[in-house]
């Protein structure tokens, strides 16, 4: 996944939008990269909800578990 990282990171420079740096970030990646992405932003997404609804805070690692 770092070398994925690599090879996308150019793309935060060039957008500031969040939806524009998914989108861009997902034409680049390789399928099996793609999918992983896709569950890394839907377990940070989970992560800030359980803290704005539910007040709960776990530890990082949470994400890629």
């Amino acid at each position: 996944m770092w070398n994925a990282f690599s090879a996308v990171s150019h793309i935060f420079d060039q957008y500031q939008n969040i939806k524009d740096i998914i989108f861009e970030t997902l034409k680049v990646l390789s399928d099996g990269d793609e999918s992983l992405f896709g569950c890394i932003i839907w377990s940070i997404w989970k992560q800030r909800n359980n803290k704005i609804w539910k007040e709960v805070t776990d530890a990082q690692g949470f994400v890629f578990d």
